[in-house]
């Protein structure tokens, strides 16, 4: 348990920035929902910029930007609700692994996971909460709302997945050379490494003085003869015979 929540903390140390704007999208989203159910009556509206940006205070029980993809017509309108929640949460768990397993790939990436987690928890709040989703930006193009209505967290998730496309069509390949020559330069230096210490332990076997000793070994064998062991002689020594006596 120890050894997770130290490499929790790690991670989070080194992925600051997407964790950032996760927590900044959510906050901003849940903000702004509050505002505006705060300070507006359901079915309202307010022109922002005539003929292009008003908001409209709205509920939402079906999915982003008021569609339910004909999923009611198979779960019911309260299934419906049901459905995203579930599929929500499983959701930000695979882009909360997919997170931490790209902790180390550019920002780009990153900054898009953020934004799609910290969209996809705001609209969980209000599902959770109020069984609906709370929308209340509308754009008008010639008198046509191509989108519907939307909230914070739609913009977040829509901008997200896009950065997201164009990381994979344009970046992925060059951070998958960083990462892959960041990784083989590593392995390099602590094979190098490795053999440095190597020479330096046998250099300094090989230089170790060789202890010595001044005392001369000497050995005498059964028939009288003496081995000079250092000098590697064999000395006979003077021997008087019994006939001479």
């Amino acid at each position: 348990m120890t050894k997770f929540f130290s490499t929790l903390l790690a991670y989070i140390k080194q992925a600051r920035c997407e964790l950032l704007v996760v927590v900044l999208v959510a906050a901003v989203d849940l903000l702004s929902k509050n505002i505006v159910q705060s300070s507006m009556y359901l079915g309202q509206e307010i022109t922002v910029i005539p003929g292009l940006l008003y908001f409209k205070y709205l509920l939402n029980d079906k999915a982003a930007y008021g569609n339910a993809f004909g999923l009611e017509k198979i779960f019911g309108e309260d299934g419906v609700i049901t459905f995203f929640i579930v599929l929500t949460v499983i959701a930000l768990i695979v882009f909360g692994y997919v997170m931490w397993r790209f902790r180390n790939r550019n920002l780009l990436v990153r900054v898009s996971l953020g934004l799609i987690m910290g969209g996809a928890f705001g609209n969980l709040v209000d599902r959770m909460v109020l069984r609906m989703v709370r929308d209340f930006i509308c754009i008008s193009v010639f008198g046509i709302e191509p989108f519907g209505s939307f909230n914070v967290a739609d913009m977040a998730l829509v901008f997200g997945v896009i950065l997201f496309a164009a990381y994979f069509i344009f970046l992925f390949d060059k951070d998958e050379k960083r990462l892959t020559d960041k990784t083989c330069g590593s392995a390099d230096t602590s094979e190098i490494s490795g053999k440095s210490d190597i020479q330096e332990n046998t250099a300094d076997t090989v230089d170790a003085p060789t202890e010595q000793t001044d005392v001369e070994l000497t050995a005498e064998n059964q028939d009288g003869t003496v081995v000079d062991e250092k000098n590697y002689t064999r000395v006979i020594p003077d021997v008087k015979n019994d006939s001479d006596d």
